[in-house]
């Protein structure tokens, strides 16, 4: 969908009332800028439920906008994040906003490098 797209889409997130489930995978043109622009949105979400973001490009900068969300998101309970560019830093930053969510339930990075520093901080 390219960033302006996901940049219409996270417009349309801070109004939803309806959607549950968003996948946004094999989306590599999907951008930093833009999943900075869809975790903000989330923050104001309160119906999604499942968000889908394998092979999106998202690095660091991403996970840790996504981490923001997790720390004050009360509906999401998967998150999918498999095959990105997360490292170390990003994972940790996740990592550390899990014990602020009572929620979610599923949480997959899978196929990233986040390295055993990372890896340790989901722990």
């Amino acid at each position: 969908i390219g960033t302006q797209g996901a940049m219409a889409l996270a417009d349309a997130l801070r109004e939803n009332t309806a959607l549950r489930i968003l996948s946004l995978e094999k989306n590599d043109s999907l951008g930093r800028d833009a999943v900075v622009e869809i975790s903000s949105a989330l923050r104001h979400n309160s119906t999604l439920s499942m968000l889908c973001l394998d092979s999106s490009g998202l690095d660091d900068k991403g996970a840790t906008a996504l981490a923001y969300v997790l720390r004050h998101n009360s509906t999401l309970t998967d998150l999918t994040l498999r095959n990105n560019e997360i490292g170390a830093h990003g994972a940790k930053a996740i990592g550390h906003a899990l014990p602020h969510n009572s929620k979610l339930e599923l949480l997959d990075l899978s196929n990233n490098n986040a390295g055993s520093e990372g890896a340790a901080a989901l722990v």
